[in-house]
């Protein structure tokens, strides 16, 4: 088993010593792909945590005519306020 594995470890390095740039180049496949998908896990907690973030921060802002009805404007006074996002 031992002699198994040492041939090949050997036969593997003198593949990749004689294929250098063939060596190089899936190396550098694979280093990018890697990097693409931890920049994608990254930028996907880095969403979450920022959407987290705003979802407190939001401020609604409702500007009437002044010859609205008060009435009207305490109707949807009552319509916003039972909104889930706004009742929080």
């Amino acid at each position: 088993m031992l002699t198994n594995l040492k041939h090949v470890l050997k036969a593997g390095c003198l593949n990749f010593w004689r294929n250098k740039l063939l060596s190089f180049s899936t190396l550098a496949v694979m280093t990018l792909a890697l990097l693409m998908v931890a920049g994608l896990l990254l930028l996907g907690v880095l969403s979450q945590s920022l959407v987290a973030a705003l979802q407190g921060k939001v401020d609604v802002s409702v500007y009437f005519k002044p010859e609205t009805n008060e009435k009207d404007v305490l109707s949807i006074k009552d319509i916003v306020e039972d909104l889930s996002p706004v009742a929080g």
